[in-house]
């Protein structure tokens, strides 16, 4: 699988070390059949999750027009964000198909974590994507 990995933090990394490692082909986002925006949420002091900055990054992206991609996202969001990222499709990719995958790995752990990974959630909104990431994760 042709692998895109937006982010530029530990989690990011993470991703793009598992995806070598699980033998995908790293490349830009224009050749991706999945681009994974992995970024780490920032929270305030009660512990509520600021979406605003993984939805601005997908909206900036400039997502190819002319072929299907998953869009997976994985970031510590609040329900409903990546509905809202998905709802506004006409900024990006209209045969963009959007998934999302809870982050939720130990810091410094990150790739042990994803290749022994006792279980794995994904939520689609597509047969596409669904099928995008059994790919991805079956590695």
């Amino acid at each position: 699988m042709k692998l895109a990995v937006v982010g530029s933090g530990y989690l990011a990394q993470t991703f793009r070390s598992w995806g070598m490692s699980a033998g995908h082909e790293l490349c830009e986002i224009p050749q991706a059949d999945l681009v994974w925006f992995a970024e780490d949420t920032p929270v305030d002091e009660d512990g509520v999750a600021d979406a605003e900055g993984i939805i601005h990054q997908v909206k900036a992206t400039h997502l190819p027009m002319d072929f299907s991609q998953t869009i997976l996202i994985s970031s510590q969001l609040p329900v409903g964000s990546t509905s809202r990222i998905a709802a506004n499709k006409a900024y990006s990719n209209p045969k963009a198909y959007f998934a999302y995958h809870p982050e939720n790995i130990r810091s410094g752990h990150g790739v042990e974590d994803m290749l022994n990974a006792t279980r794995i959630v994904v939520g689609c909104d597509s047969t596409e994507a669904r099928e995008a990431c059994i790919e991805l994760f079956a590695s």
